[in-house]
């Protein structure tokens, strides 16, 4: 059978967000053929069975890799030099989603065929940050794949970044061929259908996402606990753990007590959650990788209608201050911290619903994925 579109990934989840609830499924509502490569871990698509299925939709086939989940990047980046020679010939256009691919991406260009990357992060930053590399492999593999990445990314149809700041790091090597997709959620899928700022006696604060440490989860939860001194306060954390070992670190602190963790929740759970909750928060530690990103999450708590507490980037600061949709607070700062969360809880009524509801506007007029699949389709079709 030919496609008219491969999607493929080494890293991320069958149902991951950007790649398979928005892209893939955008793709497919707009009457291409979709193969897709992708990892079966994470909450299913589908009632797919272990090797192939057309699930969700009659124009999608899923084919699960066998070998990637490995913990290291280096390790994935080994194991992909095969994907080449496992992934489907037949198809139009191939747009994949990880710098392991890169090589692949480039030896599926080499044989004619259309080649997108889709970049998430700006890795070459990433990997400067990575800690459980050595500063000096830090420094070389950073180097290396910045070179990797001006010789082989050339030649590629189409680079699409999820944040201006990555399309400015490739604007300075020059490259021509590269556009923004944003990461923003649907516009009415985490909406409960409560009034912004019903949780007002609410003293729950939410986050959902990857939990790490260089999220800056280990501040969070000691400054709930200090934060219980003054208010009772109770904090849900959601998603995966990692390392895995990380998750026994959490558990030896004592603001664990106030802690519920769900785990990798659903989106139709996550809107439950965040219709319980007084606020949304996104603390991440000042990295190179952090202070020029558009974490996903704090568009979605907006489109919940949730309050945000960030951290105090000029960036995040333009979003959420000078919108008036929350507040930030140095990261690094346990104090600053403990400081915005009692503020917060002491917010009255009508200044929760209006944050609520400015969130929400924003989310309804400019910050929105049906307003970004718009660009998706019009760059499909300018290669297809």
């Amino acid at each position: 059978m030919e496609y008219d579109i491969c999607v493929f990934t080494s890293t991320h989840p069958a149902n991951d967000i950007r790649i398979f609830r928005k892209e893939v499924m955008t793709l497919l509502k707009a009457g291409y053929k979709v193969l897709y490569y992708t990892n079966q871990y994470g909450q299913d698509i589908s009632n797919a069975n272990p090797r192939k299925d057309k699930a969700t939709h009659p124009n999608l086939t899923v084919v699960y890799n066998e070998g990637f989940n490995i913990e290291r990047r280096i390790g994935r980046f080994i194991r992909s030099f095969g994907m080449f020679f496992r992934i489907n010939k037949r198809c139009s256009v191939y747009h994949f989603h990880d710098p392991d691919l890169i090589v692949c991406g480039a030896l599926l260009k080499i044989t004619g065929k259309k080649v997108i990357y889709d970049v998430h992060e700006n890795y070459v930053d990433t990997i400067s940050e990575k800690p459980y590399l050595s500063g000096f492999a830090r420094k070389v593999l950073s180097f290396l794949y910045k070179h990797i990445e001006n010789i082989l990314c050339r030649r590629f149809d189409l680079i699409i970044t999820a944040t201006p700041s990555i399309k400015t790091s490739y604007d300075t090597r020059r490259f021509e061929n590269v556009k923004v997709i944003y990461n923003y959620p649907y516009r009415q899928e985490l909406l409960s259908g409560q009034a912004p700022g019903s949780s007002a006696q609410s003293t729950t604060f939410i986050y959902v996402g990857g939990i790490t440490e260089i999220r800056n989860i280990t501040n969070l939860v000691n400054a709930i606990e200090i934060a219980n001194t003054k208010e009772p306060i109770k904090l849900v954390l959601a998603g995966p753990i990692y390392p895995v070992s990380y998750k026994e670190e959490l558990e030896a602190l004592g603001g664990w007590k106030y802690v519920e963790y769900l785990g990798t929740i659903s989106r139709s759970r996550m809107a439950m959650e965040f219709s319980k909750a007084v606020c949304g928060i996104c603390i991440f530690k000042p990295m190179k990788n952090h202070i020029e990103a558009l974490p996903n999450k704090i568009f979605e708590y907006m489109s919940a209608g949730l309050p945000i507490l960030c951290s105090d980037f000029d960036l995040w600061k333009k979003i959420v201050v000078q919108n008036n949709v929350g507040s930030v607070c140095d990261p690094e700062d346990i104090n600053s911290i403990v400081n915005s969360i009692i503020k917060i809880i002491n917010l009255n009524q009508a200044e929760l619903e209006a944050k609520g509801k400015n969130g929400i506007e924003l989310i309804q007029t400019k910050y929105s994925w049906e307003n970004e699949k718009k660009e998706l389709l019009n760059l499909y079709k300018s290669i297809i």
